[in-house]
């Protein structure tokens, strides 16, 4: 079931997931992060408020572009700020680029496996509809059991995403859509949901939150 919750402002959206994920952070409750400006600007925030995380709380993100570690577009890189200030990279499980894609998929889908529970998965959404890294239709209704898989992205570049089987298994999904650029996708999520490979995923969750500053 997918829920609206519209904010008054970014700023008041913001700090709403700010303290959504510093809650979580302080209990054993693992956390699925997405990419992305409006996540990444409420990390850094999160860094500076440097609360203590527990130790059984992991985190790990819903995609990963298979590029280098190192990479300005790796999406573990532009979250390595929040980890070294918050001096939890021992919490966080990354996408192993340096393995080919296929058992990098693997290693990941494995290694997401063991976490449990995961109380919180953030998610984003594109103007073309693709949430994590699913950019076809196909790939959203697949029936494939696996946790993780590869995907490509409409450039080209390779990713390894978690997948729609695996989403489902997470207690409350967020999807943050903000500005008015993702007005059009967020009002063809909420009228036609199957049209796009966001909505055949999330119209089958029990619990999941839009949290957007756009009025519909």
């Amino acid at each position: 079931m997918i829920k609206l919750n519209t904010f008054k402002s970014y700023n008041a959206l913001s700090n709403s997931l700010i303290n959504l994920l510093v809650a979580n952070l302080e209990l054993p409750n693992s956390i699925m992060l997405s990419g992305g400006k409006t996540p990444y600007d409420v990390y850094n925030k999160i860094a500076k408020l440097k609360p203590v995380i527990n130790k059984e709380c992991k985190l790990f993100l819903s995609d990963e572009r298979y590029v280098k570690a190192t990479s300005s577009e790796n999406n573990a890189y532009n979250l390595s700020n929040m980890l070294n200030k918050l001096n939890c990279f021992d919490n966080f499980i990354p996408v192993n680029t340096g393995l080919e894609p296929n058992s990098a998929a693997e290693d990941y889908a494995k290694k997401i496996n063991a976490i449990t529970p995961i109380k919180v998965g953030l998610l984003g959404i594109g103007q073309d509809g693709h949430t994590a890294g699913i950019f076809s239709n196909n790939d959203a209704i697949s029936s494939n059991e696996n946790s993780a898989f590869i995907t490509k992205r409409p450039n080209g570049m390779l990713g390894i995403s978690v997948s729609n089987y695996f989403i489902q298994k997470i207690e409350k999904i967020v999807l943050l859509a903000v500005s008015n650029d993702k007005k059009n996708i967020l009002t063809t999520l909420l009228n036609n949901p199957s049209a796009i490979p966001a909505g055949l995923i999330l119209n089958k969750h029990s619990n999941v939150e839009i949290w957007t500053d756009v009025k519909l």
